[in-house]
């Protein structure tokens, strides 16, 4: 619920911006998308934690997979 609802307003926001013909509102737009993703990742950092959520895929650590 919470990651579908931040998925939804960054989205909102962006045809927001991407309609606006006003710069001054332009600058706060990128402002707040940037605010609503570190709500995100602070929150699936916090289901990842608690066990409620998986933690995505990583990408592999290449000097530690070559020194094996």
């Amino acid at each position: 619920m919470i990651a579908t609802s931040n998925q939804i307003a960054i989205s909102a926001l962006a045809d927001a911006l991407s309609v606006s013909m006003r710069r001054d509102l332009a600058s706060h737009y990128f402002l707040v998308i940037g605010e609503v993703m570190k709500y995100g990742d602070e929150g699936l950092k916090l289901l990842i934690e608690r066990g409620w959520m998986e933690q995505p895929p990583q990408p592999i650590d290449r000097n530690k997979f070559y020194k094996k």
